[in-house]
């Protein structure tokens, strides 16, 4: 990103500064992956096995400056390495329930950065996430998900995980737990819906996240407004059909007068 190369410093939290690297170098993936789908007595199960080799990771790194200090910039990582496997199961067990269950296993391993003195780090971690739909009615669903992410190691830039991998610097992140509830009501004929969600129906979505470096230790705990509710209303006044375009060779010759 433009934020990553920016070699300016940013002064706006004079405690932790911040700024880019110009002479990042890109990060390049090589990604290997066999599957295998099955199909079930309504429903299937798909099975994946992946290898990951990155070169150069782009991250996120702190260093203490002086003892009420901090700066934070990117550097490329020599290397990293992931291999694990992924289970997708889709069932229909009822006209009323459909189920998706996602399960994820990986192990990760990245090198350090001496001179930040940010050590080599691994980890063994797993995620899943479960989708259930329940049909109450006709023209009423209740949607139920669930997710669980198990502590792993960081980078403090992007991978397979990004939307923790993009937390703080290289380190270790707790794992994280998180429910959400939805509700759909179709009415008039299906030309209006009522949708209500519910996020983070628990409250239990916290990242704390450990970060080593020479001289220091920081930990990080960050929460948010995570349980939201949305209400929301649709009303369609005409079923608009996208007209099918021709194709070039579909299309009749018209000579000019």
């Amino acid at each position: 990103s433009f934020m990553s190369l920016n070699p300016f410093v940013d002064y706006s939290d004079p405690q932790n500064l911040s700024r880019g690297n110009p002479e990042l170098k890109p990060e390049y993936v090589n990604s290997f992956e066999i599957t295998d789908l099955q199909y079930l007595p309504k429903g299937s199960l798909n099975f994946t096995l992946f290898y990951r080799y990155t070169t150069d990771i782009i991250s996120r790194v702190t260093r203490l400056l002086d003892s009420n200090v901090t700066e934070t910039t990117y550097e490329n990582l020599n290397r990293s390495n992931t291999v694990g496997f992924e289970l997708i199961w889709n069932q229909n067990f009822f006209d009323w329930w459909k189920l998706n269950w996602n399960f994820s296993y990986f192990y990760l391993d990245v090198n350090g950065i001496p001179q930040y003195g940010i050590q080599a780090k691994n980890s063994r971690s797993w995620n899943t996430k479960l989708n259930s739909i329940f049909n109450i009615s006709k023209g009423i669903d209740l949607q139920f998900n669930m997710s669980y992410d198990s502590p792993v190691v960081t980078t403090g830039g992007g991978g397979m995980y990004w939307r923790f991998f993009s937390i703080g610097s290289v380190g270790h992140l707790d794992g994280i737990f998180t429910a959400s509830l939805a509700l759909k009501i179709d009415l008039l004929n299906e030309r209006a819906t009522i949708n209500f969600r519910i996020m983070d129906l628990f409250k239990t979505i916290n990242y704390n996240l450990t970060t080593d470096g020479s001289n220091f230790t920081s930990q990080m705990n960050r929460t948010r407004e995570s349980r939201i509710a949305f209400l929301g209303f649709q009303y369609k006044f005409n079923e608009y059909k996208r007209p099918k375009v021709k194709r070039p060779e579909d299309l009749q010759d018209f000579e000019l007068e």
